[in-house]
Parts: structure tokens; sequence; C-alpha cells
């Protein structure tokens, strides 16, 4: 998923010029990569020791509430969706267009949300 969402993150630092979204588009990549990176820690660290993952006879071993994790990552992944969807609107209002086209370009950028 995070490489989708960095792919239109770059998409749009293609299509728009502005320093200041530029800097948006850095900081939501940042925030991406950061939180893959945790969550491939978390699904690896999981149980400790990481044996317990596939042999439950190891005794002392214990997991986190996976469930509680993906459930926290089900609901980060709609918000950076929501975000990276909400990201190019303030730039195309600012569009020298009328405002039918504006409507059709978000819509544009809509459907290739999901």
């Amino acid at each position: 998923m995070a490489f989708i969402k960095l792919s239109i993150l770059k998409m749009y630092g293609d299509i728009f010029a502005s320093k200041r979204f530029h800097y948006s588009l850095w900081a939501v990549a940042v925030l991406m990569i950061s939180w893959t990176i945790a969550c491939s820690l978390t699904a690896i660290f999981q149980c400790t020791p990481i044996a317990f993952n596939w042999d439950i006879t190891i005794p002392g071993g214990f997991c986190i509430n996976y469930g509680a994790v993906v459930l926290a990552a089900g609901g980060f992944n709609i918000a950076t969706d929501l975000i990276i969807l909400v990201m190019p609107i303030p730039l195309v209002w600012k569009l020298h267009t009328s405002k039918q086209k504006k409507w059709q370009i978000i819509f544009a950028f809509a459907l290739g949300s999901r």
C-alpha cells in the first residue's frame, strides 16, 4: 500500500510546481515510510521470542494483540487515503479555469483514489 501511495504523491509532485505543496508531499511521504517500517517491524517482532509465532509450545513466549495493531493500521490507511485525496484540491481551486472544469479535475483525482 505504501508504494502505491508514494507513487500517487510522486505524480502530484510532477503535476504541481508549488514549493510549499512539495514540502507537504515530502511530509506525507516520510509519514508513510515511517508507518510502513513500524508496521513491518511490528509484524516481525509481534511475538517474543520471534519463534513463538510458529511454535506456541515455547515456554515464556507471548504475543501482542495483533488484532488491535491491524485495526489501528486500517484506521491509519483510511486517514492517509483521505489526506492524499484532499491534498491537491486547494491547488485545483487556484487554477484559472471554469468551476465546471475544476470539478472535473477534482473528480478525476477522486477516481484515481481507488
